[in-house]
């Protein structure tokens, strides 16, 4: 696969074919980029739909590091360490996108999907007590932490994820100038379809005075992506 370049160029050329976008910032490759993320990320949820899989070339392994200023006094009485976490592409409501966490020894660790199963678990007769004597870890997507319950020891300085991650560049171990974008042909065509109908397609459809009111009712706003990804 190639670096990310070749893929944001393409995406690049879509935003300023037409005039879409008339600043020379909005067409700047970092924001074709940004761009090239969100739409990656529906594109793997549409290509699962359609082939009930996901590709293996799309998954990325990072290391989560223990940072004192993320911790609660109150979850660290209870051995629960929060590492922070990038977001990762929910592929469906069974499917956040992570397909491990574990440590550097290969441990893979018990995963707890949800905040309600957690409070389930304390109250099974059953289950309660492994909770409290057991690492777990759980993703809070919504705070994108990863909880680690590690009732002896203390706590883990880094603990390896390999998911999909929303924005592939950003993880710390990607170098962008060298490492392979992690997407495969098949999704980068539906990645080219989807920009093609989000920035083209209200453009050859409207009146030209109209042009920048097609564009800001589309399904992907291009200063939108700006302001939440800057």
């Amino acid at each position: 696969m190639p670096t990310v370049y070749p893929y944001a160029q393409q995406i690049q050329t879509i935003l300023g074919s037409g005039g879409v976008v008339s600043s020379e910032n909005r067409v700047s490759l970092p924001y074709a980029i940004r761009v090239l993320d969100e739409l990656r990320a529906s594109a793997i949820v549409e290509y699962a739909k359609q082939k009930q899989i996901v590709p293996e070339q799309v998954y990325q392994t990072t290391s989560l590091i223990y940072l004192d200023e993320f911790q609660n006094a109150d979850d660290t009485a209870k051995c629960i360490y929060v590492y922070p976490m990038p977001s990762t592409v929910p592929v469906s409501s069974v499917h956040d996108g992570i397909s491990f966490v574990g440590v550097r020894n290969g441990e893979n660790l018990n995963r707890i999907k949800s905040a309600a199963a957690l409070d389930n678990y304390r109250k099974h007769y059953i289950t309660k007590s492994r909770i409290t004597e057991e690492p777990w870890v759980l993703y809070q997507p919504d705070f994108s932490e990863m909880m680690f319950h590690k009732p002896f020891g203390g706590p883990t300085k880094a603990l390896v994820v390999r998911a999909i991650f929303v924005r592939p560049t950003d993880l710390p171990e990607f170098n962008i100038d060298k490492d392979e974008y992690p997407i495969t042909d098949e999704i980068f065509s539906l990645v080219v379809r989807l920009a093609q109908e989000t920035f083209l397609r209200p453009l050859m459809s409207a009146p030209a005075e109209s042009v920048p009111n097609g564009i800001q009712d589309s399904g992907m706003n291009p200063s939108n992506l700006q302001n939440n990804n800057s």
